[in-house]
């Protein structure tokens, strides 16, 4: 009887294997009723739209693009980052007294500032507003009396005959 090379055992060893998780997560796609429990499960529980997931045995980046899909999704899925950051936000005093590091305290504040700014422009944002918007509008108020205008114009038509 031949002996079998190496390349035909581990062929076989291959096929035995059990498959990954994630795979056989990907093999039944998610509804738009299995993203809504992942949302719900995120603001329920502040946590990422992966943690999420994954508790919730969920491949993400499918629930992702169902999420993108569906415009109710979007603003489901938006809202529930909102609330995650603001619980990330709130752990920021728990990690400074907590955390006996004080460079590693200051770091993890810190990326939680920066995330919490990208996310939450209009709560956390360190950006100044220069334009109006529908709650502030800017308001430009400009006047200049006759008097004032006549003044300028014949000073400006004498500096300009000076100089010729």
């Amino acid at each position: 009887m031949p002996s079998m090379s190496e390349a035909k055992k581990k062929q076989i060893k291959a096929g035995h294997r059990k498959p990954s998780a994630e795979y056989l997560l990907s093999l039944t796609p998610p509804t738009e009723d299995d993203a809504r429990r992942v949302i719900e499960y995120m603001f329920d529980h502040g946590v990422s739209m992966r943690s999420a997931s994954k508790q919730l045995q969920y491949n993400s980046k499918q629930i992702v693009e169902l999420i993108a899909q569906s415009p109710e999704l979007r603003a489901l899925d938006s809202e529930a980052r909102c609330n995650y950051m603001r619980e990330k936000v709130r752990e920021m005093n728990m990690i400074a007294t907590l955390e006996e590091d004080v460079q590693r305290a200051r770091l993890k504040c810190d990326n939680i500032k920066w995330e919490a700014s990208r996310i939450m422009r209009s709560e956390f944002g360190d950006s100044v507003v220069v334009s109006g918007d529908k709650n502030n509008p800017l308001v430009m108020e400009h006047v200049v009396s006759a008097n004032q205008l006549v003044e300028k114009i014949r000073g400006r038509t004498i500096e300009h005959d000076a100089k010729d």
